[in-house]
């Protein structure tokens, strides 16, 4: 028995040890995140008290538990073949669509893929072996614990693919008022450059997020040497067909030198006219999703406001009515 309780407790034990180093190597890619995109500001000439924005000073204790939680990181995960050679470029991709575009997101990527599955596992056993809140036979404990192995294994995509959808409905909503700013933009004469500069620091009120992407955009305009590959970046950054038909706008009026103002207000048009459709459509599945909650919960207590009195008054009468025999 001492046999049988000690392995499911050095497994909780390990796996919350091990919960406490991601934890902490989480924190050091957030912070990196951060500083990143307070250097981005900065470089995109947003001006805070007529100074440019400078890089927030790190500390040599957070840098060097920074550098320490991405060490072990490395060398947890240097040996173990997490994510096979073909996935590594779809994986980063997804990464940098979800938000996290330094090199050690990854990292944290592959270490949460072998983490939490021992984190589930050692969590559960310690629940079913040691609390024991009910007594479930062998068999359904062994498919206990591979159960929570695979949600923990799937875990990290669930939550980039949630962080994924989220960004893109964030740029969704925003992407129609970015147009119409650009239209603005190009039709007072800015330059191509310009306006995505001043689209960036208005839509920042709205939208952190396309604020965020198009600044990355203005700063490959800058430091690339080619803009088209700068723009399709951004076509990559943000997998939407919208995005995607402004960025061929944008190419192709560099390209032959037509009117720019004019494609993005026809663009800006058919965002607004979709999003007009989403909501159109939201509006039609109204009826079909209250029909559950209606059934469920009105209709029962319609049938006891509206029923109840005269079953009332009908047991009363039976009541005074009925006479032993």
């Amino acid at each position: 028995m001492d046999g049988l309780l000690s392995s499911p407790i050095a497994l909780a034990v390990g796996a919350a040890l091990a919960a406490l180093l991601f934890c902490l190597a989480l924190g050091a890619v957030l912070v990196q995140a951060a500083d990143r995109r307070a250097r981005l500001r900065a470089a995109t000439g947003q001006e805070r008290g007529g100074r440019l924005v400078s890089r927030p000073a790190e500390t040599k204790a957070s840098e060097r538990w920074r550098q320490d939680a991405l060490r072990v990181i490395k060398a947890s995960t240097a040996r173990m073949n997490v994510v096979r050679d073909k996935q590594v470029t779809t994986v980063r991709q997804r990464l940098v669509r979800a938000g996290w575009r330094n090199r050690d997101a990854f990292l944290v990527y592959a270490f949460a893929k072998v983490l939490l599955p021992l984190l589930f596992c050692g969590i559960g056993a310690l629940y079913i072996f040691v609390l024991q809140p009910v007594h479930l036979s062998t068999m359904l404990k062994v498919a206990a614990m591979i159960g929570l192995g695979l949600l923990g294994s799937q875990s990290p995509d669930i939550f980039l693919r949630n962080r994924e959808m989220k960004r893109k409905i964030e740029i969704r909503r925003a992407l129609p008022d970015a147009m119409d700013l650009m239209v603005i933009c190009a039709e007072a004469g800015l330059s191509v450059d310009a306006a995505l500069t001043r689209v960036a620091r208005e839509i920042r009120r709205t939208s952190i997020v396309l604020a965020e992407e198009i600044e990355y955009t203005c700063l490959e305009l800058r430091f690339l040497s080619e803009r088209r590959r700068a723009l399709e970046n951004l076509a990559e950054r943000i997998d939407m067909p919208a995005i995607r038909a402004l960025i061929s706008t944008m190419v192709q009026s560099e390209r032959y030198g037509t009117p720019l103002a004019q494609a993005l207000r026809v663009l800006a048009a058919e965002q607004r006219g979709e999003r007009m459709m989403r909501a159109e459509e939201k509006a039609a599945r109204l009826p079909a999703i209250m029909t559950v909650p209606l059934i469920v919960f009105v209709l029962p207590a319609l049938f006891v406001v509206l029923l109840g009195p005269g079953a009332l008054i009908l047991m009363d009468n039976l009541i005074a009515n009925w006479k032993p025999h």
